[in-house]
């Protein structure tokens, strides 16, 4: 990561939608949800220039507010929780990596250097998958060889957030937004892990609804899942490599939980998770 410059990891097809300022609340949402990503840049033609990022989670805050103004209101007048962070291509991937932790944000925009023209934006998923892929350290193999409940990686702690097949869609975004979440485990009445709800689950199912209104009190969380394969879980004693894997191959997540013997979920590992420990700890790379 500190010899390595954010060039290098640049796709070989760029994806980036550029929203502008004026567009309706409901077409910028339906055009992330069409192209099968979770943020938007906001362009302001006034001022000839990108002005904010859009997530799925701004929309999701908004439709809990103000979703009678779905089909009124310009993007332009959302309120983003995520600041526009941009770095140039030549900067290191570890400078980046501390960009993520300390803004608190999932994609950062790549300029190229001279002209200052986006590039593309990277995210923790593609940093976390090019570092797994192709570290070859003895002290990184031996990180992935521990058990993630050994690593030291991830959120340990009693009473893991969780929603049932009944709770209602209502109930679903306001505990992801409460407690700044991207999934919830789904349980049974035995309180034992059968699934995972995403905001991506959430963003599919409302593409359907003529009625987003309606569609947040009424339906529920069973309605929304089956459309893509079950989520796998993942045991304290897995090492750390599994979990890896496990996390990288779920694009619809961010994130993997954890599961004791009778299934329950106890705990969460995040992307953001893994990153922070990657720049913070001595444990991967050795760095003292």
């Amino acid at each position: 990561m500190r010899v390595v410059d954010c060039y290098e990891l640049s796709p070989p097809f760029v994806n980036i939608i550029v929203l502008d300022k004026s567009l309706k609340v409901d077409k910028a949402f339906s055009a992330l949800c069409e192209q099968n990503v979770r943020a938007g840049l906001v362009w302001d033609s006034s001022q000839e220039r990108i002005c904010s990022i859009v997530t799925l989670t701004d929309f999701l805050a908004y439709l809990q507010h103000d979703v009678a103004k779905w089909s009124s209101v310009e993007i332009g007048e959302l309120i983003s929780g995520s600041p526009l962070v941009a770095v140039s291509a030549d900067t290191k991937v570890i400078a980046a990596c501390e960009e993520f932790c300390f803004h608190g944000v999932h994609r950062i925009i790549v300029n190229e250097p001279h002209s200052g023209d986006i590039l593309y934006l990277l995210t923790i998923r593609r940093v976390l998958k090019a570092i797994h892929k192709q570290n070859r350290s003895l002290h990184f193999a031996q990180w992935l060889n521990s058990s993630i409940k050994d690593s030291g990686v991830g959120t340990w702690e009693n009473g893991i957030h969780s929603v049932s097949m009944d709770d209602t869609l209502n109930d679903v975004v306001e505990k992801l937004l409460t407690h700044k979440l991207s999934s919830l485990p789904v349980v049974d009445l035995n309180g034992q892990a059968t699934d995972v709800i995403t905001k991506i689950d959430f963003a599919v199912a409302l593409m359907e609804s003529d009625d987003p209104q309606r569609f947040l009190r009424e339906t529920t969380v069973s309605t929304v899942l089956g459309h893509r394969p079950a989520t796998v879980f993942v045991r304290p004693c897995d090492p750390v490599g599994k979990v890896l894997d496990v996390l990288l191959e779920a694009k619809h997540m961010r994130c993997v939980f954890v599961v004791d013997e009778r299934l329950k979920p106890i705990a969460c590992v995040s992307q953001c998770d893994v990153i922070s420990h990657l720049i913070h700890s001595d444990a991967p790379f050795q760095k003292s």
